[in-house]
C-alpha cells in the first residue's frame, strides 16, 4: 500500500521569516536562527540566540508546535530545503528571514514527528534539489515550497512510524551527550596540562618549549582513488557535523578521480565557513574532499594532542580571524599553520596519549552504535514513508 502525496500547499500555510541588522541581535527575545534549522532534525529545547523584536513581529513569525522551518537559500542546492521541526511551543521566540515556517493549517493533523522525518528523508531532499533555481545562490520561494509533497497517512499511521523511529533517534542522542561530555573531559585534561599547567605548579616544564602547529603536524597530501571509497569512507565538508560534532554517512561520492586520503589517529577540519567549527578524529582509513584540511601527527603519540589542540575555540577562532572572502569564506592554510600552542616533551605526550586515550575509545564505540542506528532508521524510513513497509510487518507476534 502506498499513500498519497499531498501538496505542501494543502497542507501548510507558509511565511517568511524576520530580516533586520546587526545591531537587533545578541539581546532581546529568542531567535530561531538559520544555522540552527540547517543542523537539527529537532529544534533544540532552548534557542539560544536572541533577537530585539517587536510584540507585532513575536506575533507574526511565532514559532509553535508542529512548525517545520525550512532553508530557503544557500550558497548551494545541498543546503537548500534543509528542515527543522518544533515539538514544542517557543513563547516569544521568531525566526530567521532566511527560512521558511510551514504551519499545518488548522484542519490538518500531521505528528511533528513524522514530519520531522519527512522533511529530511532521500525523498523530500530530491525532491527539493529538482525544484531548486541557482542564479548566483541556490533558492526555493514560497510558490516552489507549495508544490512539493509529501505522504500523507492517517494520523494513526503517523503516531505508528514515528514511535518505529523516534526511539532510535533517541539513542543516538544519548550516544551525542554522552560523546561531548567524554570530549569536554579530554578538553579538561588537555587545559590542565598545556595552557595552564597545573600538574606542573603552573609554570611550563624545562624541556618543553613553546611552537606553533608545524611543529608537532603538517598538511597531508597522500592521494586516494575514488573508486577505493565507500560512502561510509568519504568525508566532506557537506557530511561534517557543526559544533564539533563529527559527521555522518555521506549522500554521494565525488565526481573525481581521486581525493585527500586520511587514515586513523589523522584530524580532519573544514576549511570553508571555519565558524562552524567542524572538526573529525579519524579511526579508519578514507579519503575527503579538497574542502577539508587533513592534520597528519608527525608521531602516534601526538594524535591526540593534535586533536585536542584543534577542537579547542580559540583554534577555530584563529582560523576565522585569518579565513577570506565573505560569501564562502576559506582559512589560510599558512596562517593556520602559525596556530600557537606548546610542544611537551615525548615523555608527557605519552603519558596524555595513555591517559585520554580510553575517552576516545569509548566516542568511537558510541559513535559506531549511533552509525549501526541511523543506518536501521535510514533503511526503515523511506519504505515506512512510502507505505512499502508498514507498521504491522515491524510488530513481534
Amino acid at each position: 500500500m502506498s499513500f498519497l502525496q499531498i501538496p505542501l500547499g494543502e497542507l501548510y500555510d507558509i511565511s517568511s521569516g524576520l530580516s533586520k541588522g546587526k545591531a537587533f541581535f545578541g539581546h532581546g527575545f529568542p531567535f530561531l536562527t538559520f544555522k540552527t534549522v540547517f543542523d537539527s532534525f529537532f529544534l533544540p529545547d532552548e534557542l539560544a540566540e536572541l533577537a530585539d523584536t517587536t510584540e507585532k513581529e513575536r506575533e507574526t513569525c511565532s514559532i509553535l508546535r508542529g512548525d517545520v522551518f525550512l532553508t530557503r537559500t544557500s550558497e548551494n542546492t545541498d543546503e537548500l530545503g534543509m528542515s527543522s521541526v518544533a515539538l514544542k511551543d517557543y513563547p516569544n521566540a521568531t525566526f530567521n528571514g532566511f527560512t521558511k515556517r510551514l504551519r499545518p493549517k488548522p484542519c490538518v493533523q500531521i505528528n511533528p514527528l513524522f514530519a520531522s522525518y519527512w522533511f529530511r528523508s532521500t525523498a523530500f531532499r530530491k525532491q527539493v534539489k529538482s525544484m531548486s533555481v541557482m542564479t548566483t545562490r541556490a533558492s526555493l520561494n514560497t510558490e516552489m515550497i507549495r508544490r512539493l509533497t509529501m505522504p500523507f497517512p492517517t494520523i494513526e499511521e503517523q503516531d505508528a512510524i514515528a514511535n518505529i523511529l523516534y526511539p532510535l533517534d533517541e539513542k543516538m542522542a544519548i550516544n551525542f551527550t554522552l560523546n561531548h561530555h567524554l570530549r569536554q573531559m579530554a578538553q579538561a585534561i588537555f587545559k590542565s596540562w598545556f595552557v595552564d599547567f597545573e600538574p606542573w605548579g603552573g609554570v611550563m616544564p624545562e624541556d618543553w618549549r613553546e611552537g606553533t602547529l608545524k611543529d608537532v603536524c603538517s598538511y597531508n597530501i597522500e592521494r586516494i582513488p575514488v573508486t577505493a571509497l565507500t560512502t561510509d569512507t568519504y568525508i566532506s565538508t557537506e557530511n561534517m557535523s557543526a559544533n564539533k560534532a563529527g559527521f555522518v554517512r555521506a549522500a554521494i561520492l565525488p565526481a573525481i578521480t581521486q581525493t585527500t586520503k586520511f587514515k586513523s589517529g589523522d584530524t580532519l577540519v573544514s576549511n570553508i565557513r571555519p565558524y562552524f567549527k567542524k572538526i573529525v578524529l579519524c579511526s579508519f582509513t578514507g579519503g575527503c574532499s579538497t574542502d577539508v584540511l587533513c592534520f597528519r601527527p608527525y608521531k602516534t603519540t601526538l594524535s591526540l594532542y593534535v586533536y585536542n589542540a584543534l577542537y579547542s575555540d580559540s583554534f577555530f577562532d584563529h582560523i576565522v580571524s585569518g579565513s577570506k572572502g565573505t560569501k564562502m569564506p576559506r582559512g589560510d592554510k599558512r596562517q593556520i599553520m602559525n596556530y600557537r600552542l606548546v610542544v611537551p616533551s615525548d615523555c608527557a605526550l605519552e603519558e596524555f596519549h595513555t591517559v585520554t586515550a580510553s575517552l576516545f575509545e569509548r566516542i568511537r564505540a558510541n559513535i559506531e552504535e549511533s552509525t549501526r542506528l541511523a543506518t536501521l532508521r535510514n533503511t526503515l524510513l523511506p519504505r515506512l514513508m512510502s507505505g512499502e513497509l508498514s507498521v504491522a510487518d515491524l510488530t513481534v507476534k
